[in-house]
């Protein structure tokens, strides 16, 4: 199973939005064996199949000023800076995109090692443990901010896990087939900038999955296991549509 779902993601050509400038993040979805040390017996869902790689999710510190105690993946986001020099005859304006250690320029290559690096300060798994197969569409979060996934296999090799407490509190892992089914999911409908929006939410053990978190889940579920959840998931327009789409303003156009 996890070879195919790997060749899946491997093969697919996720669609960006290259007219956009506003504020970038990346992150990463680990995904691990079901082999795997870190993957626990007792973590497994009756619902879903022993031989059903997991997903890996964190739970942000308390400490943070966003989106504290939320799930989320490992990642970050590239913040714009704005240089102003002079010399004797111009004035310069540079600009430049940056993660918390070092400088961003901005093209796909750098945004995934934007992801590694966090994933490494984050959860302490190094690039050297992290084989990445491939990226999922770009979504729009609800603060306006582009964000690319990436997805990689973490190597069975590596055994535990260095939290960075000033940014994670927990880490868990999940079955990614959770993310096809009905039993632990609902979901709601609003009106998000005059733009039908549903927002999906999972409840697995004491964590609740929700926003743009659930929606990555659920379109790598979908790609790969190539189908479809057992809920209604095409409602509105998705974190993904709006990337697509997004013409720059806060409008959105209404989807086809």
């Amino acid at each position: 199973m996890l070879g195919k779902i790997l060749e899946r993601v491997a093969s697919y050509q996720p669609l960006y939005n290259t007219r956009l400038n506003i504020p970038r993040a990346s992150v990463l979805v680990p995904l691990l064996s079901p082999q795997h040390p870190l993957v626990k017996t007792s973590e497994l869902s009756p619902s879903t199949s022993s031989s059903c790689p997991h997903v890996l999710l964190t739970v942000r510190s308390s400490l943070l000023n966003s989106h504290a105690g939320e799930v989320s993946f490992p990642g970050g986001k590239l913040i714009l800076f704005i240089l102003l020099f002079q010399t004797k005859q111009f004035n310069w304006i540079l600009i430049i995109y940056i993660s918390n250690l070092g400088k961003r320029e901005k093209d796909d290559t750098n945004d995934l090692e934007a992801a590694l690096r966090e994933t490494e300060e984050e959860i302490g798994i190094p690039r050297s443990k992290l084989n990445v197969y491939g990226a999922l569409d770009q979504a729009i979060s609800k603060n306006l901010t582009l964000v690319t996934p990436f997805v990689a296999l973490v190597h069975d090799s590596f055994n535990e896990f260095v939290m960075n407490e000033s940014e994670v509190a927990e880490i868990f892992t999940v079955p990614l087939d959770f993310f096809l089914k009905a039993e632990h999911h609902s979901n709601q409908d609003i009106l998000w900038n005059q733009v039908p929006h549903r927002l999906h939410n999972f409840t697995y053990n004491k964590h609740v999955i929700w926003g743009l978190t659930a929606a990555i889940l659920i379109q790598l579920a979908k790609q790969a296991f190539n189908q479809s959840p057992e809920f209604d998931d095409t409602y509105g327009v998705s974190p993904s549509d709006l990337a697509k789409n997004f013409d720059g303003q806060i409008r959105f156009p209404q989807k086809m």
